[in-house]
């Protein structure tokens, strides 16, 4: 009798299919049907899938060298990805630190922040606000957790509300102020520049801002999470990029390795650290190296962020006339809005059924963020079904 495997879920999603292949924008079930993908393994795929450039690279690094331990031994690779990523961050930037995930990339700024104020201390972050599902990642998070019931807190969190309008802005910004001068002892303030998981939420431009201010009045800080809205999504190379904001530390991953685990830190030279506090051996693994330079260097050749703004205002354009509520989004992290959580569940399963694959987000939110190769085309056809679905 053959044994019965099981692969547990991380989450009760009704919506699973049996994925066989996938080429460019569309991914093709076991009886090869095609879907439209406007998931993206929630933003990691940025070059979709079967990419020549991204197998190239691939390949001619798996025929040299696949993995070294980075403590020890170095390349010029591990090297000039850092480089790369720095000159796209900004001239302030010129440290950079490996990790395996976005969640690792998380746990190592927050680490890179403690051990530079030299002790323990609290750490900002908002809510709604998604972080990683590590130990440390989630109590970052502000979504409920079975972990959390299970463990204590690694670090004190304080934690405040996110503003998604001017109205709020004030309010929230004063708030803030008051927990800062009630709390001396605080090591990071982090944020997401976009919400991802409660629906590709935009800030407040002047609450980006005022943050900012705040981080440089109290010197703290500010560590950006873009793991899933950089490396070009929101048409800018990192989301904050479009408030006129400098964080002080970055957290990139998911799209960074183009399909292949990698996480990575970017920091200035004010937080360069002697030793790196979260050594892994997985991290630097040289062919997530090979892949993410080679998309670097695609998306700068086809000019994607400039895809991405562009197609971005096309599918908001296009939402802006269907039956949803509250379209908002930057390049390709666009989200909406439906009457109910049963009306974005249902409307995630027909479109299932015509072909376009959709991801929730918050309560009743749809996310939509397909490849950045994606054509006006393929994104008409997506919407077409998408207007007949809801």
């Amino acid at each position: 009798m053959k044994k019965q495997i099981h692969l547990p879920q991380p989450f009760e999603y009704p919506h699973r299919i049996e994925i066989s292949k996938g080429d460019g924008c569309f991914l093709y079930d076991q009886k090869g049907k095609s879907y439209i993908d406007f998931v993206s393994n929630v933003g990691v795929n940025n070059l979709g899938y079967n990419s020549i450039a991204i197998k190239k690279a691939i390949t001619k690094q798996a025929g040299i060298l696949t993995n070294a331990t980075f403590s020890h031994i170095g390349t010029k690779d591990q090297e000039e990805l850092i480089a790369m990523l720095c000159k796209f961050c900004g001239k302030e930037f010129d440290t950079g630190y490996y990790a395996a995930t976005g969640s690792d990339a998380v746990e190592t700024a927050v680490r890179i922040a403690v051990a530079k104020k030299g002790k323990k201390g609290k750490i900002i972050a908002l809510k709604p606000g998604y972080h990683g599902a590590t130990l440390g990642t989630a109590f970052l998070t502000s979504e409920d957790m079975p972990i959390k019931t299970l463990f204590n807190a690694p670090y004190k969190v304080l934690r405040a509300n996110y503003a998604t309008n001017e109205k709020e802005t004030s309010k929230c910004l004063k708030a803030l102020e008051v927990m800062l001068k009630s709390n001396k002892d605080i090591a990071a303030w982090i944020i997401e520049p976009i919400l991802g998981s409660a629906g590709y939420v935009v800030p407040a431009k002047n609450f980006i801002v005022g943050i900012r201010k705040l981080c440089n009045k109290y010197n703290i800080p500010l560590i950006a999470d873009e793991v899933q809205s950089g490396n070009f999504r929101s048409g800018r190379f990192l989301a904050i990029e479009n408030f006129n904001v400098k964080p002080d530390i970055i957290c990139l991953g998911k799209s960074v390795g183009a399909g292949l685990p990698l996480g990575i830190v970017i920091t200035s030279k004010r937080f360069r650290l002697k030793h790196h506090h979260y050594p892994t051996s997985a991290g630097a693994n040289l062919l997530a190296i090979a892949a993410a330079k080679a998309s670097l260097k695609y998306i700068q050749a086809k000019k994607l962020d400039k895809n991405a703004a562009e197609i971005g205002d096309y599918i908001k354009e296009r939402l802006a006339k269907m039956s949803v509520d509250n379209v908002r989004g930057l390049g390709l992290l666009v989200g909406f809005d439906l009457k109910s959580s049963k009306q974005a569940n249902s409307t995630i399963s027909s479109a299932r059924k015509n072909g376009l694959l959709l991801m929730k987000g918050g309560k009743k939110s749809i996310r939509l963020c397909p490849p950045l190769i994606i054509s006006k085309n393929i994104a008409k056809k997506a919407m077409d079904i998408l207007e007949k679905s809801i």
